[in-house]
C-alpha cells in the first residue's frame, strides 16, 4: 500500500512540474455548496458533528483537487460535507 501511495506521489510531482499548462492544486472549496463542486470534488464520509455549517456544504478539505490551468480535472479532491445538522439545544 505504502509502495503504491509513493509511485502515485511521484508521479503526480512530476506531472506537476512538467506540465504545459500547469498542474494546480485546489482547495478553496470550504463553505461552498458540495454540488457547485461535485465534479471537482467526491464526498469523505464522516459521522462529526458540524452544526457550524450549512446542510449540503463543504465544510473541510481532506484532500486538494489536482487541475490543469484550464480548468481540467486530473484527479477529484476529497472533501467533508455536511449532510444533516444536528439541532442545538436553545
Amino acid at each position: 500500500m505504502l509502495k503504491c501511495f509513493v509511485k502515485e506521489l511521484v508521479k503526480n510531482c512530476w506531472l506537476m512540474t512538467t506540465a504545459t499548462p500547469p498542474l494546480l492544486l485546489k482547495y478553496d472549496v470550504v463553505g461552498k455548496s458540495f454540488d457547485e463542486v461535485n465534479e471537482r470534488f467526491q464526498e469523505y464520509p464522516t459521522k462529526i458533528d458540524h452544526s457550524d455549517v450549512n446542510e449540503g456544504c463543504v465544510h473541510l478539505v481532506v484532500w486538494p483537487s489536482l487541475e490543469s490551468n484550464d480548468g481540467g480535472v486530473y484527479r477529484k479532491g476529497e472533501a467533508i460535507v455536511v449532510r444533516k445538522r444536528l439541532e442545538t439545544a436553545v
